[in-house]
């Protein structure tokens, strides 16, 4: 059992040690030039594959201040206020091939056992009149994007151009509905 701690704890420092060389702590919030390029794959039932490329950069990590803060807004003022906070925010941005690029309002990063989990929350396009998402309140048409990247920086994800979210008790944003199909992204990789 020695042996398996040894490992363990070699583990964690090597997390730690790439925690560090990715993520600068500046005034107690998670600064990051972090992009990450994937391939969006929908399928519409047509025959074959729509593919294209999706960028997201990441300027600044959510930090767990924020998140209380995010939480406090809520409790306050209700889910409306919450969001009018966060859309106040510029964290980075999201580009898809054909489509104006969106404003990321907030990213988190989560380590996991296989490396982490990053969610992403921004500006969406404009969804068509006969979509059911059209018809929820603007409060709840986010665009969402979830990835998991291993601790060699590459992963899969999905994307939905409308949810409902909230923050969490533990300060991690969660999906409360999907209001669109989810998209799925595959070759996710962190650029270095």
């Amino acid at each position: 059992m020695i042996g398996g701690a040894r490992v363990g704890l070699h583990a964690s420092r090597l997390l730690m040690a790439a925690a560090v060389v990715t993520l600068v702590l500046v005034g107690g919030s998670m600064v990051a030039s972090e992009t990450f390029s994937s391939i969006q794959v929908r399928l519409d039932g047509a025959p074959g594959q729509a593919m294209t490329r999706v960028s997201i950069v990441v300027d600044r990590y959510l930090s767990d201040e924020d998140a209380r803060a995010l939480q406090r807004t809520a409790a306050r003022g209700g889910k409306s206020a919450m969001l009018d906070a966060l859309r106040r925010r510029d964290n980075g941005s999201v580009s898809i091939t054909g489509a104006d690029p969106s404003v990321i309002y907030a990213a988190q990063s989560v380590p996991t056992d296989a490396g982490r989990r990053i969610v992403v929350v921004c500006s969406g396009t404009r969804l068509p009149a006969a979509s059911p998402a059209a018809a929820a309140t603007p409060e709840r048409a986010l665009r969402v994007i979830e990835l998991q990247i291993d601790r060699l920086g590459n992963g899969a994800g999905q994307m939905t151009d409308a949810a409902s979210i909230r923050i969490g008790a533990l300060g991690l944003v969660e999906v409360d509905e999907y209001l669109a199909d989810r998209k799925l992204l595959t070759e996710v990789k962190v650029e270095r």
